[in-house]
């Protein structure tokens, strides 16, 4: 009964959060995923760390599709820095490199925190301010 209580909140948790609440959903996602992927690595635990890692990129690559390109400049920033920790992901992957993880890791948890304070209520009363432009809602922007 517990897993689908937990279950049915974190739906509840996607399907009424804003899009940048659901940006920073993915961020601690992936973030979540690579502090488990490090310490597997660190431990040679292959299955793992190559699980973690697949997660986060999958992740990644959510945030990735949900920009909207043609927000302008930030946009398109995000995209470029999205390819990186994508590609440096599949790296640390194949050399069972921790190092790069980590190095992704700390540039998630810069950027997270910069989302929560886009994201901080009420968010709505931010909706003229720009950067919601950056969000495609239209992509689902993680919702499933």
């Amino acid at each position: 009964m517990i897993p689908n209580a937990a279950q049915a909140y974190r739906r509840m948790q996607v399907t009424t959060a804003s899009p940048p609440q659901l940006v920073v959903q993915l961020y601690e996602g992936a973030i979540c995923f690579l502090e488990r992927a490090i310490p597997a690595l660190e431990a040679g635990d292959v299955e793992q760390a190559h699980l973690s890692l697949t997660r986060a990129q999958d992740i990644i690559t959510q945030l990735r599709a949900s920009l909207n390109r043609d927000a302008g400049p930030l946009a398109l920033q995000l995209d470029g820095l999205y390819d990186y920790f994508w590609r440096q992901l599949v790296a640390a992957n194949a050399r069972k490199d921790p190092a790069i993880a980590r190095q992704i890791l700390g540039y998630l948890q810069q950027l997270v925190t910069a989302w929560r304070a886009i994201a901080a209520p009420p968010w709505g009363a931010r909706a003229g301010s720009g950067t919601a432009l950056v969000v495609d809602a239209s992509s689902g922007g993680g919702r499933r």
